[in-house]
């Protein structure tokens, strides 16, 4: 149940604290709100974004989305769209950040 007074806002988390908080997930712990607060206060400063998929392999997840996002589009925005846009970096941007960090951590994309 969420709290009435508690304050919810849909703040972008970096790639670090959501790769803690992904495999944290996996555990029952006690305070976990607590502590995944914590941990997106000491990891706040690193603005790396949380990209997990290339332009290509993005565009094809979106793909998968297509008629329902034009039904949706249709009925509560009036308009004929496949694509509900929204994207915070273009292609050349999502590949650049991807190809950086898959560098800094010694692998490929």
């Amino acid at each position: 149940m969420i709290d009435a007074g508690a304050d919810i806002s849909n703040r972008s988390v970096g790639y670090p604290a959501l790769e803690i908080l992904r495999f944290l997930n996996r555990f029952d712990l006690p305070r976990r709100r607590e502590l995944y607060t914590k941990i997106e206060e000491l990891l706040s400063g690193d603005g790396s974004p949380a990209i997990f998929f290339t332009s290509a392999k993005a565009r094809e997840f979106r793909l998968r989305f297509r008629e329902s996002n034009r039904r949706f589009a249709q009925r509560y925005l009036n308009r004929d769209l496949e694509d509900l846009g929204g994207r915070r970096y273009s292609d050349a941007q999502r590949d650049a950040f991807l190809e950086a960090r898959s560098a800094a951590l010694g692998r490929s994309c």
